[in-house]
């Protein structure tokens, strides 16, 4: 096959991809809105800025979102 992976790992790379979505969807709504625009490349000054908030809170949340997501996402590439 050329450039493209194997069909295998795309399966494997979507079904990843599926369930980190459906993490992420589990989030609070403000954690959810805070990861989604830092994802997307704004800074998290930026995100505050367009939220209202501080940069502070802006930090505490996406702390609180990432360590939400750490469990299960570890528990998710393990596949348990």
């Amino acid at each position: 096959m050329e450039g493209g992976p194997v069909p295998e790992a795309a399966v494997t790379e979507q079904a990843v991809d599926q369930d980190l979505l459906r993490l992420v969807a589990d989030l609070p709504p403000r954690q959810r809105q805070i990861i989604a625009l830092v994802a997307d490349g704004y800074s998290q000054a930026e995100v505050a800025e367009a939220l209202g908030l501080t940069p502070s809170a802006v930090r505490a949340n996406l702390y609180k979102a990432r360590r939400n997501l750490k469990g299960p996402v570890n528990t998710t590439r393990l596949g348990r």
